[in-house]
């Protein structure tokens, strides 16, 4: 068969498709379709009759290709994932946010004023810029001086791009009166483009909740206050879903929330968060202190064991992790050493372990002052170590301090010109300030420096994080400055 004839061919039928729907679910986590062959093989038959080509052995063969294989992912994800979305969809869940939840919030971070919101799974930017309009509408003069961060993350590259455009048609905003609509968005024929004031503080990162490691983002550190992840875990088999409740009850500060669909509720899921009933949504908080036993996590440590701090070549894997024992600790000292320069290498091993340890637990628990106490000590004993420069941005940015957050960046590349995430954060941080030429110069970095490692390749002891994502992560934010 030279051409493909999709009136000749059925996909399902091809020896090889077994093969090809196991490797599609294994990489999109979208076990929606195991038993949905008709509804899947009618997604490939499209990909094949764009691509002209004519088997499924051809089009695996394609999608495991280092150049081609993640453009076309990106495009199956984009005709599999459902985008189906408008603002303030559940209205009784926004409810609950205004009446409880965001007043929580408000109040407990009061004295260091800031508010960090994930929208997991959010499509086209519909829910980020709800969450966004609501902040503003209902609480503006109580939020005024604050640092707030609104991350949307997706799967589907276009919803992003959209989304980053802020351009949206009327059926998206179907469910918002005509007076909100005047004042939130601009018209443009059929194009309705949210307003400049409810953008900021909304940021979209590419990001697949199965294939990419988190808590945290590998550009955004964890200590969220609010997270939604909404009719998005369906699509995934119960392993995964038991997996990623876990991920997001780890990013989340003590106290912080989390809304899933109203479809979702599940008690033994759930079983690590304190359960609370608001009219017409269920939402769940992440406790104060800890649950005998967070069954909802398949990464919870051993009774009694303290969890162990990771590490990403050649600064830390935005994760708070303390040493198990001592031998580990040995183990991860004589990592790290291997990656601070010899120069920079003077206090003790294990002191400088446990502090660095430290201050991603305090960092992670949304604690930035205690965090910004251990990075002095580490500055003042390794101020060579670009590593420590490094975390002195993390927790820079984490209170809000732009300006230093840069300087601490230039300062580990300074010290370590390879330093991959210190270019990557810079990319960031410039990406915000709307310095898109410097943006695009950190991110090519990022690129040129994993240019010749192998996709596959992960970085030590980064919950599978590898070059392959992160080139994924720099790829998108290339493609949104082209947006910008």
């Amino acid at each position: 068969m030279t051409q493909f004839d999709q009136t000749a061919y059925d996909v399902s039928r091809d020896p090889l498709y077994a093969e090809l729907k196991r490797h599609i679910v294994e990489m999109t986590g979208l076990a929606y379709y195991l038993d949905k062959d008709i509804e899947l093989a009618s997604h490939i038959e499209h990909r094949l009759e764009t691509r002209q080509i004519s088997e499924c052995g051809s089009y695996l063969e394609m999608l495991l290709g280092q150049s081609s294989g993640p453009a076309e992912l990106d495009a199956l994800i984009a005709s599999l994932t459902n985008g189906e979305t408008f603002f303030f969809r559940h209205q009784e869940l926004f409810d609950a946010l205004a009446g409880q939840v965001i007043p929580e919030l408000i109040d407990r971070n009061r004295s260091r004023r800031q508010l960090r919101i994930w929208s997991a799974g959010c499509a086209n930017g519909a829910e980020p810029y709800s969450l966004s309009i609501l902040l503003e509408r209902e609480f503006g003069p109580q939020l005024v001086g604050w640092d707030i961060t609104i991350v949307g993350t997706d799967i589907n590259r276009d919803f992003l791009l959209q989304g980053e455009r802020g351009e949206f048609s009327e059926w998206s905003l179907r469910s918002i009166g005509d007076d909100l609509q005047a004042s939130c968005f601009r018209r443009s024929d059929q194009i309705w483009t949210i307003d400049d004031a409810y953008r900021r503080g909304v940021q979209f990162r590419y990001h697949n909740l199965v294939q990419h490691p988190f808590p945290a983002l590998i550009d955004e550190p964890s200590a969220f206050d609010l997270i939604l992840c909404r009719n998005v875990m369906i699509y995934f088999a119960p392993p995964i879903i038991r997996r990623l409740v876990g991920q997001f009850h780890d990013c989340l500060v003590p106290g912080g929330w989390f809304a899933v669909g109203p479809a979702e509720p599940n008690v033994d899921l759930f079983r690590a968060f304190e359960t609370v009933n608001a009219a017409g949504a269920v939402l769940y908080r992440r406790r104060q202190r800890p649950a005998v036993a967070n069954t909802a996590s398949s990464q919870a440590a051993p009774a009694g064991a303290l969890p162990a701090t990771p590490l990403v070549e050649p600064g830390p894997r935005l994760r708070a992790r303390l040493p198990r024992d001592q031998a580990q600790l040995s183990a991860m000292a004589h990592c790290r050493s291997m990656l601070a320069p010899a120069a920079a290498r003077r206090e003790p091993a294990s002191t400088f372990q446990q502090t660095l340890a430290n201050a991603q637990l305090k960092l992670n628990l949304g604690q930035s002052e205690a965090a910004a106490d251990c990075c002095q000590r580490l500055m003042a004993a390794e101020r060579l170590n670009p590593l420590v420069h490094f975390y002195d941005a993390l927790v820079a940015e984490h209170r809000g301090r732009h300006g230093e957050t840069e300087r601490a960046l230039r300062r580990a590349i300074y010290l370590d010109r390879d330093f991959v995430l210190a270019h990557y954060h810079l990319g960031l941080v410039l990406l915000r300030k709307q310095d898109v030429r410097g943006a695009q110069r950190s991110f090519r970095n990022v690129l040129a420096l994993l240019e010749r490692r192998e996709a596959a390749e992960m970085f030590p002891d980064a919950d599978g994080l590898t070059v392959g994502a992160l080139r994924d992560l720099t790829d998108m934010q290339l493609e949104v400055l082209q947006c910008t």
